[in-house]
């Protein structure tokens, strides 16, 4: 019952209007990552399955900020699109007891399809190890989440340290050692 379309969009990468039985699903036509098209549309299509009692003029904005951990149905939404495009029964096996890895993260992208930054969340979700991932704009830190078992705080808007590991990562000079992941 809904049709997905590509299409101009600005402020969004993706918004649902519901008619009724029906629905249209229009995709930023600039989204140039399969991967992010396809959560988009599965986060959409959470809305669609879970909040039909809300009304879908609300606006999503850009999927994969800090103000989705404040919306209530913004989490649902992408809770779902998560468990819809990496189930927990095939994605868990492969995070549980593995260690951080570049490598795995950009093979577990390729292998359900979904972004690096889907990959990278979902993995700190499903990962025993103390993990944070970390995303930056201009070498600062943007946003980021840590899962349960890790301690430590990052403040948002902090320069990432010439010392450190992200620094490594962002300079590319990390794309082969654990624990990194540029997303």
């Amino acid at each position: 019952g809904v049709f997905v379309m590509d299409g101009a969009l600005e402020g969004a990468d993706a918004r649902l209007i519901r008619m009724g039985e029906s629905g249209i699903i229009r995709i930023r036509d600039t989204i140039r990552n399969q991967g992010g098209k396809r959560f988009a549309i599965a986060h959409e299509l959470g809305h669609w399955e879970l909040h039909k009692d809300i009304s879908q003029w609300m606006l999503c904005s850009d999927i994969g900020t800090p103000i989705y951990d404040s919306s209530p149905i913004e989490v649902e939404a992408n809770f779902f699109a998560s468990e819809l495009l990496m189930p927990t029964k095939l994605f868990r096996p492969r995070c549980e007891d593995v260690d951080p890895d570049l490598g795995l993260i950009r093979n577990l992208s390729e292998d359900f399809l979904v972004s690096i930054t889907a990959s990278a969340l979902r993995f700190i979700d499903e990962t025993t190890h103390a993990c944070a991932v970390i995303f930056s704009e201009n070498k600062c830190v943007k946003w980021w989440k840590r899962n349960d078992r890790f301690s430590g705080w990052i403040e948002r808007k902090q320069q990432i340290h010439k010392d450190s590991c992200a620094w490594e990562c962002l300079s590319g000079e990390a794309s082969s050692k654990q624990g990194m992941v540029p997303v």
